[in-house]
């Protein structure tokens, strides 16, 4: 559990959208997200974690980790953009 932004501070970030938040889970999963939690958007190799957006908005997620910046982010969506969301995810799960 912590904000946000103490969570990415070590990450090299390419551009950040919003304001930080209280974070009280990470997730890769779309299933799993939540109010509250933070959604890394991994491309993989038969699924690509951004085209779930939509759904883990739908269900309260209002923190994302992208790769690609999505066209229309909600404006009380905060979403940070990193080269490798995968290796972010790394870093942010043991800052938490």
């Amino acid at each position: 559990m912590g904000s946000l932004f103490s969570l990415i501070k070590e990450l090299s970030i390419l551009s950040t959208k919003g304001k930080d938040q209280e974070i009280d889970a990470l997730c890769f999963d779309s299933r799993q997200a939540k109010i509250g939690s933070m959604f890394f958007a991994i491309p993989g190799t038969q699924v690509d974690g951004h085209q779930f957006l939509d759904q883990v908005y739908a269900q309260g997620c209002k923190a994302w980790l992208v790769q690609d910046i999505p066209a229309n982010i909600p404006d009380d969506v905060t979403c940070i953009q990193v080269a490798d969301s995968n290796a972010a995810l790394a870093e942010v799960s043991c800052a938490f």
